[in-house]
């Protein structure tokens, strides 16, 4: 039986093909569906999957849009949930430390996203 992630992950394969087709493997686009796929990913306990394709999106991004851009921190902010899931709580925690830092930079303090990012951080189990 087929599951809605397992569907959209095919509908994303797709997709991805067609940009990195017309576009380029390297395009923002690109890093756009690797992030939701990833996710699905991270859905269905498919954390190595989750994890190459969220760092797939994270190269992308720095590469076409610049290390400070916010995509950076939600895209790190992401690696870091399936770090957690994982029980990899350093890698999680230099995931939301980093993640933090950029959206504060980019977005701002007060920004809903910064905000969000912040509370996921506080709320996380970290090993001592």
């Amino acid at each position: 039986m087929l599951t809605c992630a397992t569907m959209l992950l095919g509908s994303c394969e797709n997709s991805l093909d067609i940009l990195e087709h017309n576009l380029g493997s390297e395009h923002s686009e690109v890093a756009e569906v690797l992030h939701s796929m990833a996710k699905l990913h991270n859905e269905q306990h498919q954390y190595r999957e989750a994890e190459a394709k969220f760092a797939r999106a994270i190269s992308i991004v720095k590469k076409e849009l610049g290390e400070a851009h916010p995509k950076i921190g939600l895209y790190t902010n992401s690696i870091g949930e399936a770090f957690q899931y994982q029980k990899q709580y350093a890698a999680a925690r230099s995931s939301y430390v980093a993640a933090l830092a950029n959206l504060k930079q980019s977005l701002g303090p007060k920004h809903p996203g910064t905000m969000s990012a912040s509370l996921l951080m506080q709320a996380a189990p970290f090993d001592c």
